[in-house]
């Protein structure tokens, strides 16, 4: 993958402009935008280049109606909207 110099303006304009998002459409995501997504945050910087995290991706209706029971309950309850997302992408990071 190609990358290119970061255009200031333009990343500060994203990050002023970013919002959560409470309703999703029902169509699904292009798995090429997913794997974009992951690799943009697989260039995350982490202390001593560690990279402490593992990527989860969940896009099967039936994976992520059973991930929601478990997840979004109790006190995750408000998250619950997240269940409805075409999907989700976990992130995972070793403790240790």
């Amino acid at each position: 993958m190609e990358m290119k110099e970061p255009q200031v303006p333009s990343l500060l304009k994203l990050i002023w402009q970013r919002r959560s998002i409470r309703r999703f459409l029902e169509s699904p995501i292009p798995r090429e935008k997913i794997l974009l997504c992951l690799e943009a945050a697989r260039w995350a910087p982490s202390a001593e280049n560690v990279q402490p995290w593992r990527f989860l991706v969940i896009d099967d209706p039936e994976v992520k109606q059973r991930f929601a029971e478990k997840v979004f309950s109790g006190i995750y309850f408000p998250s619950r909207f997240a269940q409805h997302a075409p999907v989700l992408i976990l992130v995972m990071a070793r403790l240790d």
